[in-house]
């Protein structure tokens, strides 16, 4: 099975709509509480890697990419999976993940934990990068407000007995 194929899979066992740009990129969107991402699985078989991508719709304004910018560094910094970017040129803001498809390891399950992960940790991230945007947050406070939100799949269980 290809790799295309394989995420195509996975997408239809969820039952997400996607279309297939090309041969080596699958689209779709996602709706969250209160947003909308775009998303792009970029397949390089050459490189043997899966790309996933999601991206925020709103193109940050000139005047505020060095706050971003040092938002995203903030957050990046203790991020496990995938990195935020964004580029300079245009004020776009992505979040990647990606899986190393050597040995042909690449299944259903690691499409999942791309897709998810990418998702689950960009929709955190997102709240800061609207802080800076409408509410005038720096960095430090957006990354403060974000990372203090308890995340309950971020805890480990030896804390939950401290948390009680």
């Amino acid at each position: 099975m290809s790799l295309v194929e394989t995420i195509t899979q996975y997408l239809d066992k969820i039952k997400w709509k996607y279309h297939l740009e090309n041969e080596q990129q699958i689209k779709f969107g996602v709706k969250l509480d209160k947003i909308k991402l775009d998303c792009l699985f970029d397949v390089q078989q050459e490189n043997n890697i899966v790309l996933f991508y999601s991206v925020f719709p709103i193109m940050v304004d000139y005047n505020l990419r060095n706050t971003i910018s040092e938002y995203i560094t903030r957050a990046n910094f203790g991020l496990k999976i995938g990195n935020l970017e964004m580029d300079f040129k245009d004020g776009e803001i992505r979040y990647k993940t990606y899986a190393n498809t050597d040995f042909n390891c690449f299944n259903e399950a690691i499409v999942r934990h791309i897709l998810h992960a990418n998702i689950q940790t960009f929709d955190r991230y997102i709240q800061g990068i609207v802080k800076i945007l409408f509410a005038n947050y720096t960095a430090e406070e957006a990354i403060h407000l974000v990372e203090q939100l308890i995340d309950v799949n971020d805890i480990d269980i030896s804390e939950l007995k401290n948390l009680l």
